[in-house]
């Protein structure tokens, strides 16, 4: 049996391997530095007078704001950024914890707001303080950001955080880069190919359009295809992971711009796609 037509469709997952969005962890001493009292086995160490801390912050490195429009057009949802992870070394509870996430130099860029009770906003300065004991380890998202109306596809600002307990004088502090405007990638729509039979190898020559505000950097891209189609060769920028082929493209991709593999794609097609 074989079909009047046939058009081939593929799932494409993004993976960046210079993300916009991967964590960074800065590592700064919290305690400028000073004796540790050294506590019994059964003593509270968070109890000790002397006690200072090691924190770290991990933050976003790098983050991409859907601009209005862009969500107008296409439905995107703001995302609840920036998600950051704190720890504290020695491990056990910490005092009168102190955020502060600074957007100042976002302004015309980003707009912040609190999502949790015990922050508060003043301009674009966000402010977070825990007056009970908080634990090491905690993860938190406590604030949206959100590109500004009027805001230009392109234009940089940094996000600052400044992290302090009671348990050190010096604080630790972390940047995160804030673009407005956002990638997006698109697969070429390939046309229909009829008479097809079991076995027949095909080419798929797809292209990659960047219909975004802003350019990709460097990225990957997994595949995979519906089911009857079996790839039995990739170009030369794409190898086999444990979770299926990755094609890696290690030039930016400007927005408007158009990137192709470095040679089509071969599928052989199985009883499977020739069933109704």
């Amino acid at each position: 049996m074989k079909p009047a037509s046939w058009n081939a469709l593929w799932i494409v997952r993004t993976r960046r391997r210079v993300a916009a969005t991967a964590a960074a962890g800065v590592l700064l001493l919290l305690g400028a530095g000073g004796g540790q009292a050294i506590a019994s086995p059964r003593q509270d160490p968070s109890l000790s007078p002397n006690r200072t801390v090691t924190g770290q912050l991990e933050v976003p490195k790098e983050l991409n704001l859907t601009l209005p429009a862009e969500a107008d057009s296409e439905g995107y949802v703001a995302p609840s950024l920036p998600q950051y992870n704190y720890k504290f070394t020695p491990s056990g509870p910490v005092h009168n914890l102190r955020l502060v996430i600074d957007a100042t130099d976002l302004r015309g860029i980003a707009e912040i707001k609190p999502n949790y009770g015990i922050c508060k906003a003043k301009g674009l300065v966000v402010t977070c303080i825990n007056k009970g004991k908080a634990q090491d380890h905690t993860y938190a998202s406590w604030v949206t950001l959100t590109a500004a109306t009027g805001a230009r596809a392109g234009a940089t600002g940094d996000l600052k955080y400044r992290l302090s307990v009671d348990e050190s004088k010096t604080p630790v502090t972390a940047t995160t880069q804030v673009t407005a405007g956002t990638p997006k990638l698109v697969i070429s729509e390939l046309p229909d190919r009829r008479g097809l039979r079991t076995d027949d190898i095909i080419e798929l020559p797809f292209k990659l359009r960047n219909i975004g505000s802003t350019p990709v950097k460097e990225f990957s891209l997994g595949l995979g295809t519906t089911p009857g189609l079996e790839i039995v060769r990739l170009p030369r920028n794409c190898q086999w992971e444990s979770q299926g082929p990755f094609c890696d493209f290690r030039t930016p991709v400007a927005a408007g711009q158009t990137v192709q593999f470095s040679r089509p794609i071969a599928v052989r097609v199985t009883e499977e796609a020739l069933r109704p």
